[in-house]
């Protein structure tokens, strides 16, 4: 009788070759790992074949993997979109999308100018500005370019 007798929790095959089996059995409150070589004269392959079906350690095996190949895509898509996200907000991009912004304005840039308005009605500088003249024409600003020079000349 095998250690793992009526213990057995989970079974599969451990490598490629299919020359090792894991058994997961319970002993008190622990899972152990316990691998049986696949040979018909093993005492404990033969036990480990009594309990279950060579058929059902194929198919735990491939629903195991299964389930290792997508947590693989899984963490490389997410270090990809990693890359891409870093790649995307280097100085260099974001030099250039500031220069896109400021000298290459379209319409669909208007909330990023808006952003950019409250961001600078936060300012210290235009908090403590009393005057509602300088103050209108941040507000009306249509360009990025606008909007500066009217927040230099505060």
């Amino acid at each position: 009788m095998a250690i793992f007798t009526n213990k057995i929790k989970e079974v599969s095959f451990s490598n490629v070759d299919k020359t090792l089996v894991e058994v997961l059995y319970k002993e008190n409150d622990n899972i152990i790992s316990y691998l049986v070589p696949v040979d018909f004269q093993n005492s404990d392959f033969k036990d480990l074949l009594s309990e279950i079906e060579l058929e059902l350690i194929e198919k735990n095996t491939k629903t195991k993997r299964k389930i290792y190949n997508q947590r693989i895509r899984t963490y490389l898509n997410n270090v990809n979109n990693g890359l891409k996200y870093q790649a995307e907000n280097s100085d260099e991009k974001f030099l250039e999308r500031l220069e896109k912004f400021l000298f290459e304005f379209h319409e669909k840039d208007d909330e990023l100018l808006f952003r950019l308005k409250l961001k600078m009605f936060e300012s210290a500088r235009l908090k403590s500005c009393n005057d509602p003249e300088k103050k209108s024409k941040i507000r009306t600003a249509s360009t990025p370019v606008q909007l500066i020079k009217e927040f230099e000349n505060i």
